[in-house]
């Protein structure tokens, strides 16, 4: 009796050994599986690869082309800055006294004294001008924004 004991023991266990080498006969295999479906995938974008290169190093010179252009842009508006800064004091000396003191003074507080008239708004602050101010500088009469202060100009 205990032979046939040790026997049924046996085949027992060796039926759990065989249910466990089953699930993971099956583990294996999904893993397999997970793990081919993951090499597809890198393939797929190793083969897209040199495409988005070319699409990024087209992208990329034409950002440089741009930016070549804005500093050429850049370089002619500080020439253009410093010839207008050569040409201040010539123009300051040709204003009257009274308002090339007002300019200087305004100039000392704000490196930018004088602001143009934009859809009837100061061009500093947007303070809406009155009708007033605006005949007046119609007329090419010096105004000055009542809440900036600083002198307003037509755009011509």
């Amino acid at each position: 009796m205990l032979a046939q004991r040790d026997r049924t023991v046996s085949v027992r266990e060796r039926q759990s050994l065989e249910k466990e080498a089953a699930l993971l006969d099956e583990q294996i295999d999904q893993e397999e599986t997970h793990g081919l479906t993951i090499l597809e995938r890198i393939e797929q974008d190793e083969a897209r690869w040199p495409d988005q290169k070319k699409q990024y190093d087209t992208q990329i010179a034409a950002l440089r082309g741009e930016i070549a252009q804005y500093e050429s842009a850049a370089a002619d508006l500080r020439a253009r800055s410093d010839l207008l800064g050569e040409q201040r004091p010539h123009v300051l000396d040709m204003l009257e006294p009274e308002l090339r003191a007002r300019y200087l003074s305004l100039h000392a507080r704000d490196p930018l004294p004088a602001v143009p008239v934009v859809e009837n708004r100061c061009g500093g602050c947007h303070t809406i001008l009155t009708m007033n101010e605006l005949a007046q500088l119609r007329r090419h009469v010096v105004v000055s924004c009542p809440e900036c202060y600083k002198l307003l100009y037509s755009p011509a």
